[in-house]
């Protein structure tokens, strides 16, 4: 009942996108059926996530897993869509057509072992069964090669743009080459072709981020030599996938960025602030000239669902420029009443042991701003942090934020082992992988140190990439989560 109930509201959604479209178009529902032999719910986490990919709106679930751990869910769609799977940090990635039952079975242990070749995955067979036999057997080499990259966030200041846009759209050649040389053999054209785009995109997503890592970039502009990278990351596939959405989100904030502090745009950002104007219209103007590319829209969307304050003479300015399904994304993104975090965990699956805690923290913090890390002993980008929280922790007004720190994927000794070692203030929980799994679905925490605001009016407000050590930028986050109606 709970999923056919979903998958109405789901297909209401999508109708509701397309009601400019006088079209009759065929929507056909869809099954998602996973077994994943070998689960034991009395020890293992009993929930997965998943996300559909909807435009700038995927489709976010957390899904039960029933005692034979087996997971079923239904949607409507009239066209073939990615789904991302994540299990306690385990990622898999299918595709589903219209009508099509997907239906997997996969051995736990394989599930959560990154190296796994799936040797005993089976996939009953229907539309998309042999390029997501692929796609899974195969995903764990993929990610493989894209590890091997040099990531955007290494940016140290002692490699210019230009030098590691050439480093890395050589490591990404090379990886596309060992990809075709290792798979040579196999006869499936799109599923090379979705595997080159997923290189690409991580290429792509590296390069929009690097300029702008470590400080201010004043130079870089939307017409500097480095951006040719963006032709050079172009894939041929005809349909989204979760990371070329990343991908040109990432484009997208990127020109936000330069529109703020590029040299080239100064006087225009003098002008505009004459005029009383934000600097948005300089980011638009920009991204507009990517119009008449397959990816634009999805850059000129994005760039409306990030600004927070769209000059009114600019609100209206996406009709007739980007498709009506985006401009309701948008709208609906905009427009979307925040989550109450004590409403939320009244209403998640949770025992009273394990929601009593949580319960506690926020209760006591009550009309103050709630600044999380989520972190575990063994992440270097987590320690690396701990030593810079105290000194912070003590200049803020403790009437005002209250600091929260979730251990996760630890032992008992080894989280009070590492709290005592820093002597860290602030409210500390080690949480188990139910209360992990709340938070991966309200905060979409999956990767560590993950900060993230509860704001003083008790809605779940935004992550930030701001810890301790940049503590000027964090007390102003804090200062405008504390005025936020």
């Amino acid at each position: 009942m709970r999923y056919t109930v979903l998958a109405t509201i789901i297909f209401a959604f999508l109708v509701s996108c397309d009601k400019k479209n006088h079209k009759t178009e065929l929507i056909e529902q869809t099954e998602i059926v996973l077994e994943l032999e070998g689960f034991d719910i009395d020890s293992d986490k009993r929930f997965i996530q998943i996300s559909i990919e909807n435009g700038l709106q995927p489709i976010k679930e957390q899904l039960d897993i029933n005692a034979q751990g087996k997971v079923n869910f239904n949607f409507f769609t009239k066209r073939k869509r990615e789904v991302l799977f994540t299990y306690e940090g385990y990622r898999f990635k299918a595709f589903v057509s219209p009508g099509e039952s997907f239906h997997a079975i996969i051995p736990f242990d394989e599930l959560t072992d990154y190296t796994s070749y799936y040797p005993n995955l089976k996939i009953e067979p229907s539309e998309n069964s042999n390029l997501n036999y692929q796609i899974i057997k195969y995903g764990n080499h993929i990610d493989s090669l894209i590890n091997t990259s040099t990531n955007g966030f290494s940016n140290d200041g002692n490699v210019n743009e230009l030098d590691y846009a050439n480093l890395r759209i050589r490591e990404m050649n090379k990886q596309i080459a060992d990809l075709k040389s290792h798979f040579n053999e196999v006869d499936n054209s799109e599923f090379i072709s979705w595997a080159v785009s997923e290189i690409k995109n991580y290429a792509g997503n590296d390069l929009s981020l690097y300029p702008f890592v470590n400080g201010i970039n004043e130079e870089v502009h939307a017409d500097h030599t480095y951006f040719k990278f963006i032709s050079k990351v172009e894939d041929d596939l005809s349909y989204l996938t979760h990371s070329k959405l990343n991908y040109l989100e990432s484009l997208s904030t990127s020109h936000m960025i330069m529109s703020n502090v590029s040299n080239k745009y100064k006087e225009k950002r003098e002008e505009l602030e004459n005029k009383g104007l934000n600097n948005f219209p300089i980011a638009y103007d920009k991204i507009k000239t990517y119009l008449n590319k397959k990816d634009g829209e999805i850059m000129m969307a994005s760039l409306f669902m990030d600004t927070y304050r769209v000059p009114k003479s600019y609100a209206d300015s996406l009709n007739g420029l980007v498709d009506g399904k985006l401009i309701n994304q948008v709208h609906s993104i905009q427009e979307s009443e925040n989550i109450n975090i004590i409403n939320a965990l009244k209403s998640f699956k949770l025992t009273d042991q394990e929601r009593e805690p949580l319960l506690k923290i926020y209760d006591n913090a009550d009309g103050k701003v709630i600044y999380h890390d989520f972190w575990f002993s063994t992440c270097a980008p987590c320690m690396m942090e701990m030593p810079y929280y105290n000194k912070f922790i003590e200049s803020a007004d403790d009437t005002v934020v209250e600091f929260v720190f979730y251990g996760v994927y630890m032992e008992e000794e080894q989280w009070q082992k590492t709290i005592e070692q820093f002597d860290l203030q602030g409210r500390h929980l080690l949480l188990n992988k139910n209360q992990l799994a709340f938070f991966e679905k309200y905060f979409d925490v999956y990767g560590y140190p993950h900060h993230h605001f509860v704001l003083s009016n008790g809605t779940i407000g935004d992550k930030t990439n701001l810890g301790p050590g940049s503590p000027k930028g964090l007390s102003e986050l804090i200062e405008n989560a504390l005025t936020i109606e």
